[in-house]
């Protein structure tokens, strides 16, 4: 009886340790990870909202055209897109940030890229 109850209390302790989220997950680390295919869906949900957030706020009608580079630290996404500005293609970058708590995402920066 001792042995399963140590057991479980072991069993439930590691439970604990594995479904809680690392504070230092959210965090930003200063450090960003090349993202390496840029192309997958996630990087390009998220280039697609830069710019279209970017246009409910600036009220600039920008097309998304695709995304050349990005960087990623923590919840934070540093991404470089191109996106058409009555029909000349230009190069912007932009800084993302994912908002766990509500499941959303929110726009830090959007502004043309050098």
């Amino acid at each position: 009886m001792k042995t399963y109850l140590a057991s479980l209390v072991l069993f439930f302790a590691l439970l604990s340790v594995v479904s809680v989220p690392s504070q230092a997950a959210n965090e930003r680390t200063g450090k960003w990870i090349r993202i390496k295919k840029v192309w997958e869906l996630d990087s390009q949900r998220v280039a697609e909202f830069a710019v279209s957030e970017h246009n409910r706020l600036s009220g600039e009608n920008l097309l998304y055209v695709k995304i050349y580079r990005g960087y990623i630290d923590g919840l934070y996404w540093k991404l470089f897109v191109q996106a058409t500005d009555n029909g000349k293609a230009r190069r912007y970058e932009t800084l993302v940030k994912d908002v766990p708590e509500t499941n959303s995402r929110a726009l830090l920066y959007f502004k043309a890229s050098t």
